[in-house]
């Protein structure tokens, strides 16, 4: 078919997911709330140190995203948390995530003593002093995007309280 061709493989699959999951949810609420609560929330509760408001907020959404695992679950044949990942990475299961801390438990302790140690044979570091224009932060990430090679054809880099790096398509990333 003509449209398999004009996207990718993995459009294809993320569309598909998204389609198994709206289908197993129906008319919840979850599909409007679970990207939306929370968000303005959080930002307001973290600079006023008020995690009690966000918890009150975030208890609900929690309730809601339980809810929409269970119903991707069945509707996907797989365990809930398993259903949730799909809707981000279509195809990744816990398991790899298991086998990927399992690795990291047995690579980081070893690994910690010699940073430790090396860096108790070093100066201390100079530590840069604040605060930062957002303008500055900007011009040095977008220099050292391009010298790692990033393609701002197919990303961009956005302002946000948390780092982050994401994208639907193959190629479309945002940082």
């Amino acid at each position: 078919m003509k449209w398999e061709k004009d996207i990718s493989r993995r459009e294809f699959m993320v569309a598909s997911a998204a389609g198994a999951g709206a289908l197993s949810l129906g008319s919840s609420p979850v599909l409007a709330v679970d990207r939306g609560l929370g968000g303005d929330v959080w930002r307001e509760a973290r600079a006023a140190s008020d995690f009690t408001a966000f918890r009150q907020a975030f208890e609900p959404l929690l309730a809601l995203i339980r809810e929409k695992a269970e119903a991707k679950s069945a509707a996907l044949g797989l365990a809930p948390y398993d259903a949730l990942i799909d809707g981000y990475d279509p195809g990744f299961q816990s398991a790899e995530i298991d086998t990927i801390f399992d690795d990291l438990a047995t690579f980081l302790p070893p690994f910690l003593a010699q940073v430790l140690e090396k860096q108790g044979r070093e100066p201390a570091p100079i530590r840069p002093a604040g605060p930062f224009p957002v303008a500055r932060q900007r011009a040095l990430s977008e220099t050292l995007m391009a010298r790692l090679g990033f393609d701002f054809a197919h990303g961009r880099l956005d302002e946000s309280h948390h780092p982050f790096c994401g994208g639907v398509a193959d190629d479309e990333f945002g940082i």
